[in-house]
């Protein structure tokens, strides 16, 4: 198994990788407390297929509570919403050798992790319709390489 680490101050730091999804046009991700798009059970099974075997950091108290109803997942970590205390607390796991992977998801603050330079992969899908939301997706560099 690849192993996402890198070096700081001599002092392995794991990466992590984010998992969102925004509406195609408004890049909206959010609204009323939940997500702005009826369930979507494809989506969610890959994601779980995809997440459910790492650590999970959601970053707002509605991504946590969209987590928590998720019995799948053993490993989801609850991170109180700052970049910093995120990545002190990965930085703590992967001391303890606790994780290999950690996955960033949902949230307002995943726009803080976009460019950070410990950030590996993001795994965004697209909502082909526009629903009302009142949280956004921040416009990103998008020339990434599409993965099915």
């Amino acid at each position: 198994m690849e192993q996402n680490v890198s070096t700081t101050n001599d002092l392995p730091v794991i990466t992590f990788d984010m998992m969102t999804a925004m509406c195609h046009n408004n890049r909206g991700i959010g609204y009323q407390g939940d997500l702005p798009w009826p369930k979507l059970k494809a989506d969610f099974e890959y994601y779980l297929k995809t997440t459910s075997t790492h650590k999970k950091a959601p970053f707002s108290k509605n991504t946590a509570r969209i987590a928590q109803r998720i019995k799948t997942h053993p490993n989801l970590l609850t991170v109180a919403g700052s970049v910093p205390e995120a990545l002190e607390h990965i930085a703590e796991l992967d001391r303890k050798g606790n994780v290999d992977s950690v996955w960033i998801m949902g949230g307002a603050g995943i726009y803080q992790c976009l460019s950070h330079p410990l950030c590996g992969r993001i795994y965004l899908t697209h909502v082909y319709k526009d629903f009302p939301s009142e949280t956004f997706f921040p416009p990103f560099d998008d020339n990434f390489r599409e993965v099915k």
